[in-house]
Protein backbone atom coordinates (compact mmCIF):
# COMPACT_ATOMS: atom_id res chain seq x y z
CA UNK A 1 0.00 0.00 0.00
CA UNK A 2 2.89 2.04 0.84
CA UNK A 3 4.39 1.76 -2.77
CA UNK A 4 0.99 2.31 -4.42
CA UNK A 5 0.58 6.02 -2.42
CA UNK A 6 3.97 6.81 -4.04
CA UNK A 7 2.62 6.62 -7.49
CA UNK A 8 1.10 9.55 -6.73
CA UNK A 9 4.30 11.84 -6.87
CA UNK A 10 5.00 11.74 -10.67
CA UNK A 11 1.92 13.42 -11.35
CA UNK A 12 2.35 16.17 -8.83
CA UNK A 13 6.34 16.81 -10.11
CA UNK A 14 5.19 16.97 -13.94
CA UNK A 15 2.09 19.53 -12.85
CA UNK A 16 4.62 21.56 -11.00
CA UNK A 17 7.71 21.81 -13.31
CA UNK A 18 4.98 22.34 -16.28
CA UNK A 19 3.45 25.08 -14.20
CA UNK A 20 0.09 23.13 -14.81
CA UNK A 21 -3.55 23.54 -13.11
CA UNK A 22 -6.10 20.84 -13.26
CA UNK A 23 -9.70 20.62 -11.87
CA UNK A 24 -9.90 19.15 -8.25
CA UNK A 25 -12.32 16.94 -10.31
CA UNK A 26 -9.70 15.30 -12.31
CA UNK A 27 -7.65 15.15 -9.67
CA UNK A 28 -9.57 13.40 -8.07
CA UNK A 29 -9.35 10.46 -10.59
CA UNK A 30 -5.59 10.86 -11.18
CA UNK A 31 -4.81 10.37 -7.36
CA UNK A 32 -7.56 7.33 -6.89
CA UNK A 33 -5.52 4.67 -6.20
CA UNK A 34 -2.23 6.38 -4.23
CA UNK A 35 -5.08 7.77 -1.99
CA UNK A 36 -6.29 4.26 -2.11
CA UNK A 37 -3.12 3.04 -0.77
CA UNK A 38 -2.63 6.03 1.83
CA UNK A 39 -6.29 5.06 3.61
CA UNK A 40 -5.71 1.55 3.50
CA UNK A 41 -1.91 1.91 5.06
CA UNK A 42 -3.72 4.24 7.95
CA UNK A 43 -6.10 1.47 8.20
CA UNK A 44 -4.21 -1.39 8.70
CA UNK A 45 -2.05 0.12 10.76
CA UNK A 46 -4.68 0.14 13.20
CA UNK A 47 -5.82 -3.43 12.21
CA UNK A 48 -2.69 -5.07 12.25
CA UNK A 49 -2.26 -3.29 16.20
CA UNK A 50 -5.82 -4.72 17.50
CA UNK A 51 -4.62 -8.04 15.89
CA UNK A 52 -1.36 -8.10 17.93
CA UNK A 53 -2.99 -6.91 20.71
CA UNK A 54 -5.74 -9.83 20.60
CA UNK A 55 -2.90 -12.45 19.97
CA UNK A 56 -1.07 -10.94 23.18
CA UNK A 57 -4.05 -10.18 25.93
CA UNK A 58 -6.42 -13.57 24.17
CA UNK A 59 -4.34 -15.43 23.46
CA UNK A 60 -6.58 -19.13 23.23
CA UNK A 61 -9.72 -17.02 21.88
CA UNK A 62 -7.31 -15.94 19.15
CA UNK A 63 -6.27 -19.36 17.53
CA UNK A 64 -9.90 -20.31 17.77
CA UNK A 65 -11.19 -17.75 15.11
CA UNK A 66 -11.15 -19.08 12.05
CA UNK A 67 -8.02 -17.56 9.98
CA UNK A 68 -9.72 -17.09 6.48
CA UNK A 69 -12.74 -15.14 7.83
CA UNK A 70 -10.67 -13.16 10.83
CA UNK A 71 -8.37 -11.58 7.63
CA UNK A 72 -11.41 -10.90 5.65
CA UNK A 73 -12.92 -8.68 8.16
CA UNK A 74 -10.05 -7.03 8.46
CA UNK A 75 -9.56 -6.08 5.15
CA UNK A 76 -13.08 -5.30 4.55
CA UNK A 77 -12.79 -3.21 7.12
CA UNK A 78 -9.65 -1.22 5.52
CA UNK A 79 -12.05 -1.15 2.47
CA UNK A 80 -14.68 -0.31 3.49
CA UNK A 81 -13.06 3.10 5.14
CA UNK A 82 -11.50 3.73 1.35
CA UNK A 83 -14.62 3.77 0.07
CA UNK A 84 -16.43 6.40 2.77
CA UNK A 85 -13.61 8.91 2.34
CA UNK A 86 -14.04 8.21 -1.81
CA UNK A 87 -17.67 8.63 -2.20
CA UNK A 88 -18.15 11.23 0.33
CA UNK A 89 -14.78 13.59 -1.57
CA UNK A 90 -16.79 12.23 -4.90
CA UNK A 91 -20.16 14.09 -4.06
CA UNK A 92 -18.00 17.36 -2.70
CA UNK A 93 -15.31 18.21 -5.35
CA UNK A 94 -15.09 21.44 -7.24
CA UNK A 95 -13.51 22.32 -10.40
CA UNK A 96 -11.37 24.79 -8.88
CA UNK A 97 -7.88 24.03 -9.83
CA UNK A 98 -5.25 22.63 -8.26
CA UNK A 99 -1.65 21.62 -9.32
CA UNK A 100 -2.57 18.21 -8.16
CA UNK A 101 -0.45 17.00 -4.70
CA UNK A 102 -1.73 13.33 -3.50
CA UNK A 103 -3.72 15.21 -0.46
CA UNK A 104 -5.76 17.77 -3.71
CA UNK A 105 -7.66 14.80 -4.57
CA UNK A 106 -10.37 15.84 -2.12
CA UNK A 107 -11.89 19.18 -1.47
CA UNK A 108 -13.83 21.10 0.67
CA UNK A 109 -15.99 18.72 3.11
CA UNK A 110 -14.55 15.83 1.54
CA UNK A 111 -11.06 16.96 2.43
CA UNK A 112 -12.33 18.06 6.15
CA UNK A 113 -13.42 14.63 6.55
CA UNK A 114 -10.64 12.73 4.93
CA UNK A 115 -8.08 14.63 7.53
CA UNK A 116 -10.12 14.21 10.73
CA UNK A 117 -10.85 10.64 10.37
CA UNK A 118 -7.10 10.23 9.69
CA UNK A 119 -6.36 12.38 12.27
CA UNK A 120 -8.74 10.38 14.64
CA UNK A 121 -7.64 7.03 13.47
CA UNK A 122 -3.93 7.69 13.80
CA UNK A 123 -4.54 8.64 17.52
CA UNK A 124 -6.07 5.06 18.01
CA UNK A 125 -3.03 3.57 16.16
CA UNK A 126 -0.79 5.41 18.73
CA UNK A 127 -3.03 3.82 21.97
CA UNK A 128 -3.67 0.15 20.78
CA UNK A 129 0.50 0.35 19.73
CA UNK A 130 0.80 1.43 23.80
CA UNK A 131 -1.42 -1.10 24.84
CA UNK A 132 0.59 -3.46 22.54
CA UNK A 133 3.30 -2.08 24.26
CA UNK A 134 2.22 -2.91 27.59
CA UNK A 135 1.17 -6.72 27.01
CA UNK A 136 4.71 -7.34 25.75
CA UNK A 137 6.21 -6.67 28.97
CA UNK A 138 4.06 -9.59 30.33
CA UNK A 139 4.78 -12.00 27.33
CA UNK A 140 5.50 -15.49 28.57
CA UNK A 141 8.93 -16.79 30.03
CA UNK A 142 8.88 -19.59 27.30
CA UNK A 143 9.42 -17.15 24.78
CA UNK A 144 13.38 -16.09 24.10
CA UNK A 145 14.21 -13.04 26.23
CA UNK A 146 16.46 -11.70 23.23
CA UNK A 147 13.75 -12.36 20.76
CA UNK A 148 11.41 -10.61 23.00
CA UNK A 149 13.68 -8.18 23.46
CA UNK A 150 14.20 -7.47 19.36
CA UNK A 151 10.25 -7.21 19.06
CA UNK A 152 9.73 -4.73 21.71
CA UNK A 153 12.91 -2.37 20.48
CA UNK A 154 11.42 -3.01 16.98
CA UNK A 155 8.14 -2.42 18.10
CA UNK A 156 9.25 0.88 20.23
CA UNK A 157 11.00 2.69 17.03
CA UNK A 158 8.33 1.80 14.79
CA UNK A 159 5.92 3.61 16.90
CA UNK A 160 8.30 6.83 17.27
CA UNK A 161 8.53 6.78 13.66
CA UNK A 162 4.72 6.94 13.28
CA UNK A 163 4.18 9.54 15.75
CA UNK A 164 6.81 11.90 13.73
CA UNK A 165 5.36 10.55 10.15
CA UNK A 166 1.45 9.74 9.60
CA UNK A 167 0.24 10.86 12.83
CA UNK A 168 2.41 14.38 12.68
CA UNK A 169 1.41 14.69 8.72
CA UNK A 170 -2.22 14.66 9.59
CA UNK A 171 -2.17 16.57 12.58
CA UNK A 172 -0.45 19.23 10.57
CA UNK A 173 -3.05 19.05 7.68
CA UNK A 174 -5.79 19.19 10.40
CA UNK A 175 -4.39 22.11 12.14
CA UNK A 176 -3.92 23.56 8.42
CA UNK A 177 -7.33 23.04 7.72
CA UNK A 178 -8.86 24.91 10.59
CA UNK A 179 -6.35 28.21 9.61
CA UNK A 180 -6.68 28.70 6.35
CA UNK A 181 -7.95 28.17 2.65
CA UNK A 182 -5.80 30.31 0.94
CA UNK A 183 -5.00 27.95 -2.67
CA UNK A 184 -0.90 28.32 -2.23
CA UNK A 185 -0.63 28.53 1.37
CA UNK A 186 -2.03 25.31 1.55
CA UNK A 187 -0.27 23.64 -1.37
CA UNK A 188 3.38 24.82 0.00
CA UNK A 189 2.33 23.68 3.55
CA UNK A 190 1.18 20.32 2.50
CA UNK A 191 4.15 19.77 0.80
CA UNK A 192 6.29 20.20 4.14
CA UNK A 193 3.60 17.71 6.19
CA UNK A 194 4.49 15.25 2.82
CA UNK A 195 8.18 15.20 4.71
CA UNK A 196 6.98 13.39 7.33
CA UNK A 197 4.52 11.19 5.84
CA UNK A 198 7.08 9.62 3.12
CA UNK A 199 9.89 9.48 6.23
CA UNK A 200 6.95 7.31 7.98
CA UNK A 201 6.62 5.11 4.81
CA UNK A 202 10.69 4.53 4.22
CA UNK A 203 11.99 3.82 7.58
CA UNK A 204 10.21 0.55 8.98
CA UNK A 205 12.05 -1.53 5.95
CA UNK A 206 15.49 -0.60 7.46
CA UNK A 207 13.97 -0.75 11.09
CA UNK A 208 13.23 -4.49 10.25
CA UNK A 209 15.74 -5.06 8.27
CA UNK A 210 18.45 -4.50 11.48
CA UNK A 211 16.13 -5.60 13.72
CA UNK A 212 14.20 -8.90 12.34
CA UNK A 213 16.17 -12.42 11.36
CA UNK A 214 12.93 -13.53 9.24
CA UNK A 215 12.53 -9.68 7.37
CA UNK A 216 16.07 -9.97 6.76
CA UNK A 217 16.11 -13.39 5.39
CA UNK A 218 13.28 -12.65 3.37
CA UNK A 219 15.15 -9.24 1.95
CA UNK A 220 17.85 -11.11 0.95
CA UNK A 221 16.02 -13.83 -0.89
CA UNK A 222 14.72 -11.25 -3.17
CA UNK A 223 18.40 -10.73 -4.67
CA UNK A 224 19.65 -13.96 -4.76
CA UNK A 225 20.34 -15.03 -8.34
CA UNK A 226 18.90 -18.60 -8.52
CA UNK A 227 21.56 -21.65 -9.00
CA UNK A 228 21.33 -23.97 -11.28
CA UNK A 229 22.04 -27.82 -10.32
CA UNK A 230 23.79 -30.64 -11.64
CA UNK A 231 21.14 -33.43 -11.34
CA UNK A 232 22.74 -36.79 -12.07
CA UNK A 233 21.52 -39.94 -12.67
CA UNK A 234 22.67 -43.29 -11.47
CA UNK A 235 22.91 -46.48 -14.21
CA UNK A 236 20.99 -48.28 -11.73
CA UNK A 237 18.39 -45.96 -12.54
CA UNK A 238 18.04 -45.89 -15.95
CA UNK A 239 18.20 -49.89 -16.01
CA UNK A 240 15.32 -49.37 -14.13
CA UNK A 241 12.99 -46.94 -16.11
CA UNK A 242 14.22 -48.62 -19.28
CA UNK A 243 12.55 -51.82 -18.02
CA UNK A 244 9.30 -50.11 -16.90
Amino acid sequence: MDILTTFGHPPFVYYIFTETLIPFSECYWIQFLPCSGMNITTALMFSIGLDRYFSLKYPMKYRSWPPGRYLCLQLLGCLAYDALVKVIGYFTLSDDPVICLIADAYYGYGKDFWVFSEVFINILVMIVYLRVRKEMKNVSASVMKTQTENIMSSLYMIVFFYFFGWLTTMCLLGTLRVLTTEANLVVTAELGCGFFANMNMTIPAFIYFRKSVLYKNALKELFKKPQVGVVTVSASAVTSSRRL
